[in-house]
């Protein structure tokens, strides 16, 4: 029993001796590797800049000692990811990110674990200005929209803005289109729809916009008779009138609010003209439009 005892202490000695001279050892090690990483752009337009590659290999020395040393492989392919504030333009064409920048972030993200060093000063991207285009928005699914029954536009359907300035490279402006989709609704009155701008994609981008304001407005309409009593040569004579329009026009309004009237007067005859005062107000008819006239 006693010689199980000193046999497994003797083990358990062995054990303890070859994992403090392992500590021991891992503590001396010095590691430095030649690494490839990867620059990560935010996205591939940079201020007003388009990138022609948004992902962009480096090289850099990586040096670590002790039990870090075996930590390499977290490194291998990583990709840092960058701000549009750490690009500068070097020239024409090219993009350029310090390796300062590069630096700082590695020592962030890493924290002392290990030691970088940049065989170059600077980090490049190809790239090409972009460019500013004014690009019309359509309205899209129109068949969506329903109106009540007797109900008519008063207001057209129109998007706010119209317009938009995108920026993008120009190959990317030259076919851009740009649209709002329309969703299935009633369009009782006036309204304003908020909806998505549809045609935005990471070749161009809008200036301002992502959403674009869709406004319109209808009316009931309906119609009303009106009785003109004229006088020509000294005898009465009394002329209807049909108008249309937005009932809301119609509603306690007289008609010389709505139509002017005049006479065109020949020998034979008084011609009755007339000149439409209110927008969206049509003229049905006029009986009669012209009265004879009797010698």
């Amino acid at each position: 029993m006693t010689s199980r005892l000193i046999h497994k202490e003797f083990l358990l000695f062995i054990l303890l001796t070859s994992i403090i001279w392992l500590l021991l050892t891992i503590g001396k090690t010095e590691r430095t590797e030649s690494l490839t990483m990867y620059a990560v752009a935010p996205s591939s337009r940079v201020n007003e800049y388009y990138l022609k590659d948004s992902i962009v290999h480096f090289n850099i020395e990586v040096s670590a000692s002790g039990i870090n040393s075996l930590r390499f492989n977290q490194l291998k392919s990583y990709h840092l990811n960058l701000r549009e504030i750490d690009f500068s333009l070097k020239e024409q064409g090219l993009l350029e990110v310090q390796s300062s920048n590069v630096l700082t972030k590695l020592n962030t993200a890493f924290r002392g674990t290990f030691r970088f060093t940049m065989k170059y000063p600077k980090i490049v991207f190809p790239c090409e200005h972009l460019e500013r285009k004014k690009v019309a928005i359509a309205i899209h699914s129109r068949t969506n929209i329903k109106l009540p029954k007797g109900y008519k536009w008063m207001e057209n359907l129109r998007c706010k803005p119209d317009s938009i300035e995108m920026l993008g490279a120009a190959e990317h402006l030259a076919g851009v289109e740009l649209w709002v989709e329309l969703p299935e609704f009633t369009w009782k009155g006036g309204h304003s729809l908020i909806l998505p701008l549809q045609g935005i994609n990471n070749k161009i981008s809008s200036m301002d916009f992502t959403k674009i304001e869709v406004i319109g407005a209808t009316a009931l309409w309906t119609e009303k008779r009106f009785t003109k009593s004229i006088v020509i040569d000294q005898k009465m004579h009394d002329i209807e009138i049909w108008i249309a329009g937005p009932s809301q026009y119609l509603n306690n309004v007289t008609l010389e609010e709505l139509v002017f009237f005049s006479t065109m007067e020949s020998p034979t005859s008084i011609k009755i003209e007339t000149e439409i005062l209110k927008d969206k107000i049509s003229l049905l008819s006029v009986q009669p439009n012209s009265i004879e006239r009797f010698e």
